[in-house]
């Protein structure tokens, strides 16, 4: 027969549990988050540590961060005390490394870093310590007025979030990383520049591993995944903007399944020397010339660009095209060692060069 008793625990910080209005029983068990320890009341009161016997211990790899109360700012302040005590942790009894993780587990909720313009709410500075959302990615939000998360560490993980900037300023973004971090991943996060808040920082590179990843909102989606900057890492189902994955810049990453605006992949006068797969960009994608530059001398297979994609507009196209279309126009004359195979122009002509 199956049991019908379900045992509980209290969950909370070691504060929390010595508050005045706790109420401990003897012998009433409960969870400390903040310190990945299981501890049993001595005897009735909250009045200090000694109160509590530690009865066991998690893993000591993750601190929980719970978002279940009405104050938004009270759960932003939990959330970076979580992470300064992920950092702390020395899981199996052993330093930090890239086989020995921490991590803080994001439960569902609003937690709100209250960040002012051009300041962050957060900052993932120490290696080997995670940020895991433990829920859709829709119930998670971490939200600022500024740079809401920003990240100097390489060897993060960040997966399961939405991660927004709600500003009045062009200058604030969802989420703000130094350039060039190889080995970052990011996993189902969604990055939503709120007003005139952008999505992600410009100007650098991204370099790491992006799946399942959105930049969205307001000026969100603009030049997401190093628009003006460069996109070399690899991105597998990731959406972005007008200017995304090195707009204006250089697309020398591995691109699957991806979407971006106008502009997008090395587009807008930039370099796309990638490989794209399954990839859609809107005018001018692809290494297209709007000025100045514009080369597309990667390879794509089964992509799709509007007006004056693949190095048209009088760029240069000496990259491989494989079953690729415009959405209106002409493919641009290949240049040395150019090729177009079974591709498809605006006029749905076939066009083979090379």
């Amino acid at each position: 027969m199956p049991r019908e008793d379900l045992l509980l625990l209290r969950r909370g910080t070691r504060d929390q549990f010595n508050t005045s209005t706790a109420n401990w029983l003897p012998g009433e068990m409960g969870e400390v988050t903040d310190e990945g320890k299981f501890v049993i009341a001595d005897r009735d009161g909250p009045t200090g540590d000694q109160n509590f016997t530690t009865i066991g211990s998690t893993p000591n790899s993750a601190i929980r961060a719970y978002g279940e109360g009405a104050d938004a700012v009270a759960n932003g302040t939990y959330l970076k005390a979580a992470y300064a005590a992920a950092k702390a942790l020395t899981p199996n009894g052993l330093a930090l490394s890239s086989t020995n993780r921490a991590c803080v587990l994001v439960y569902p909720g609003r937690y709100d870093l209250v960040a002012s313009t051009g300041t962050i709410g957060i900052t993932l500075d120490t290696e080997f310590v995670d940020l895991i959302g433990v829920g859709a990615r829709e119930s998670i939000w971490i939200t600022s007025v500024g740079w809401t998360v920003a990240q100097t560490a390489n060897d993060v993980v960040i997966k399961g979030l939405t991660l927004e900037s709600v500003s009045a300023s062009f200058g604030d973004v969802a989420y703000f990383p130094n350039t060039n971090l190889p080995l970052t991943k990011m996993e189902d996060v969604n990055c939503v520049g709120v007003n005139n808040a952008y999505s992600h920082r410009r100007l650098v590179e991204f370099s790491g591993t992006f799946t399942n990843c959105v930049a969205t909102g307001g000026y969100g989606g603009y030049g997401a995944f190093g628009g003006g900057g460069t996109a070399s890492g690899t991105f597998t189902n990731c959406v972005a903007g007008v200017d995304g994955f090195g707009g204006g810049g250089t697309a020398s990453g591995t691109f699957t399944n991806c979407t971006a605006g106008d502009n997008g992949f090395g587009g807008g006068g930039g370099t796309a020397s990638g490989t794209f797969t399954n990839c859609v960009a809107g005018a001018y994608g692809f290494g297209s010339f709007t000025g100045s530059g514009g080369i597309f001398s990667g390879t794509a297979n089964n992509c799709t660009a509007g007006d004056k994609g693949f190095g048209g507009a009088g760029g240069t196209l000496s990259g491989q095209l494989y079953y690729c279309r415009l959405t209106s126009g002409n493919f641009e004359t290949v240049s040395t060692g150019g090729i177009t195979r079974l591709c498809i122009d605006g006029n749905n002509a076939e066009n083979n060069q090379g």
